[in-house]
């Protein structure tokens, strides 16, 4: 009975080294940064986020908000930097062998009190866009093999998220056996409780791969003139996401330039039209990227479930919130108010984070379902021990300790929007438009367009929930004038 109680004490220890830490929602510590953010105030928002990400649980989080402010303040190279670390501290959270004396006490306190005790390690998507933002980093700067490296780390990523997805779902389902805790019934119950609270989604094909990582390489590609394999993932990328103007354009041209007479056939039958091709001699180009919105965040939920030896017990899990914005896709005129072309959503970040949560579901509640029933644990040694009292005040303990994990990088965008616009070489003025989701025009940026033949200039802006936050211009050609936010 003594060495009952002694394993008690021995779990609870934790909560005296974490502390209220362990009860801090990130949402609140990351209100400030954001708000920040989304006034254009990076300065700012970058040293708020550079001071938590010195030390904490919440490191990784802080790393991948700060990488992101930078990219979006246009210090493409600090970025990097910074994007770098975050994966280096993945790495060393993924590969560590063995566990020290404090990394032993971390999952005790995650096994008594909740996940946001150990380190975050990244949601798997979060994972694979770091490759994809140190990629577009490397593709303004003009260096095009480092952006081949990342999108190669990217594609690896993708395919080490599923193995690591199953491992992890299997390594979980062995100790509910040990533990003879049947995990059929409790996952259809949870599923079913959890579908009822949850936002709806869009659909996605893979939520283990990202169609704009494969667009970036493609354009990698073809900028090297591989035409066979950015037909390849030209190929994999309108699977992922049908129905994108530049990414159906690009596909018909890369199968005409590599030779494949049978598939450019076949894309043109299904596609309903030829390649448009550029003309070098008469023509430049503007790529837009464009980063729409806010991306979701994640909030708590409640399931009620029975736990073995815990009883029915309320299991708190994280589901992702939609934040609204104002502004929908963006649209380039010439001067005559004709339309060049408007960007369309490549990778719904939105969509993408529900998915992978929902993927994630039998990992979250089995944690949470063996967690319950360490703190069941808790409660009937302290009845053996403490009498009644004890219980009571055991069981107020694991009520108030059953907090959702929260962190998440919140500074993504909704989604990530591209177009590919060929411009008449010469002077002329265009307008940049930012529309709301019914097409109205909400904000106007004039840029002067001077482009030489065959020249490509990037566009890569961003818009928050309910302001422009960035315009930047990459290349010779094109110069952005005036405008501002609303």
């Amino acid at each position: 009975m003594a060495a009952r109680f002694s394993r008690a004490v021995f779990l609870l220890v934790p909560v005296l080294l974490y502390g209220c830490s362990a009860f801090t929602s990130y949402r609140d510590r990351i209100e400030a940064p954001l708000e920040k953010f989304e006034s254009g105030d990076f300065e700012g928002a970058y040293e708020d986020l550079e001071k938590r990400a010195r030390k904490g649980t919440a490191r990784l989080a802080y790393l991948l908000e700060a990488a992101t402010v930078l990219h979006v303040e246009g210090d493409l190279k600090e970025s990097n930097r910074v994007f770098s670390a975050s994966e280096d501290l993945i790495r060393s959270y993924e590969e560590r062998a063995v566990i020290s004396v404090t990394d032993t006490a971390a999952k005790g306190a995650s096994l008594v009190l909740n996940e946001k005790t150990i380190p975050y390690e990244g949601e798997p998507f979060e994972k694979v866009l770091v490759h994809s933002y140190k990629a577009l980093n490397y593709l303004f700067l003009g260096q095009t093999e480092a952006a081949r490296v990342e999108i190669r780390r990217s594609f690896a990523r993708q395919q080490e998220n599923r193995r690591r997805h199953e491992r992890e779902i299997a390594a979980l389902e062995e100790e509910a056996r040990e533990r003879q805790i049947q995990t059929a019934g409790l996952l259809r119950e949870a599923h079913a409780q959890y579908d009822e609270s949850r936002i709806g989604s869009g659909p996605v094909l893979n939520p283990y791969e990202d169609p704009f990582a494969y667009y970036l390489s493609a354009l990698v590609y073809e900028f090297n003139g591989e035409y066979n394999d950015a037909y390849i993932d030209l190929k994999r990328a309108q699977e992922l996401r049908p129905g994108v103007p530049c990414v159906e354009n690009d596909l018909l041209r890369m199968a005409k330039l590599a030779g494949l007479n049978d598939a450019y056939r076949e894309w043109s039958e299904r596609l309903g039209r030829p390649a448009r091709f550029s003309n070098p001699q008469a023509e430049g180009e503007i790529l837009v990227f464009l980063q729409a919105g806010m991306g979701p965040r994640k909030e708590e939920v409640r399931l009620v479930l029975p736990v073995p030896e815990a009883g029915l017990v309320s299991l708190a899990l994280p589901r992702y919130a939609r934040v609204q914005s104002r502004f929908g896709k963006a649209a380039l005129y010439d001067s005559d108010g004709r339309l060049l072309g408007e960007t369309a959503v490549l990778t719904d970040i939105e969509t993408l984070a529900i998915r992978n949560l929902e993927d994630r579901m039998p990992i979250l509640v089995l944690k949470q379902v063996l967690r319950a029933a360490a703190k069941g644990f808790l409660a009937a040694t302290a009845a053996d021990e403490g009498g009644a009292a004890a219980a009571l005040a055991v069981n107020l303990f694991n009520l108030v300790t059953e907090q959702a994990d929260l962190r998440c990088w919140t500074t993504l965008p909704r989604d990530f929007q591209v177009a590919r616009i060929p411009v008449s070489r010469g002077s002329r003025r265009l307008t940049f438009a930012f529309l709301d989701g019914s097409g109205r025009r909400l904000v106007e940026r004039s840029l002067q367009a001077d482009m030489a033949p065959g020249s490509r200039v990037y566009l890569n802006v961003r818009t928050g929930s309910r302001s422009v936050v960035a315009f930047h211009v990459y290349g010779v050609g094109v110069r952005a004038e005036g405008g501002g936010t609303p």
